[in-house]
């Protein structure tokens, strides 16, 4: 069970841009969804994180390269894991997302697009987002749990698609003492707080 990272997005700068970013995020439905803005390729949500998943590709590897491997190898490539699956289709799986998508697995694929092993969870806020004014300008609150840390190669991509706006995303994570703030503006980070072991 991970240590959830709370974090807390204000959006703020030209209205119309606003609406539009808070529909993109996911605002119209009541949720967050990293898939919008930064979409995992679906193959990579087939891979199981099992076993020694490197260690599997490797064989696989070795096979298509015409290496020998030990029958204990192959009886346990050829077992099955769930669904029918084995852990050679799995592997295989694997190595083509690692040669696709740069990642084995979509805990990896996640883990470096979207700073967060998981998707934001929403369900203790219930997405409510607060309008209002900061800095004299139309802003949108919102909170949301995400796991270890907190979404980054997000609100970067989202201050790059939308550059009428600032972001400031705060972080807060107990477990660790993490309590950081972070401004976006036009894709690009341009203030950082830390406040760590406070």
């Amino acid at each position: 069970m991970p240590n959830w990272s709370e974090n807390t997005v204000i959006m703020y700068g030209d209205e119309k841009s606003l609406r539009e970013c808070f529909d993109k995020f996911g605002g119209n439905e009541d949720t967050i969804d990293f898939d919008r803005i930064i979409p995992m390729p679906k193959e990579l949500e087939e891979v199981r994180e099992v076993g020694s998943l490197s260690e599997d590709i490797q064989l696989v590897k070795d096979e298509k390269e015409g290496k020998e491997i030990s029958e204990n190898d192959k009886k346990r490539l050829d077992s099955i894991i769930e669904d029918n699956i084995s852990y050679r289709q799995n592997a295989e799986k694997s190595l083509f997302c690692l040669e696709h998508y740069g990642a084995k697995s979509w805990y990896d694929w996640s883990v470096e697009h979207w700073g967060t092993k998981w998707n934001a969870n929403t369900e203790d806020f219930g997405f409510p987002c607060r309008w209002s004014t900061y800095h004299r300008k139309p802003s949108c609150r919102f909170v949301f749990y995400t796991a270890w840390a907190a979404p980054l190669p997000i609100i970067e991509k989202l201050s790059a698609m939308y550059p009428k706006l600032t972001f400031r995303l705060h972080e807060y994570e107990c477990g660790n003492l993490v309590d950081n703030t972070y401004v976006f503006r036009n894709g690009c980070l341009i203030r950082e707080v830390n406040r760590n072991n406070f």
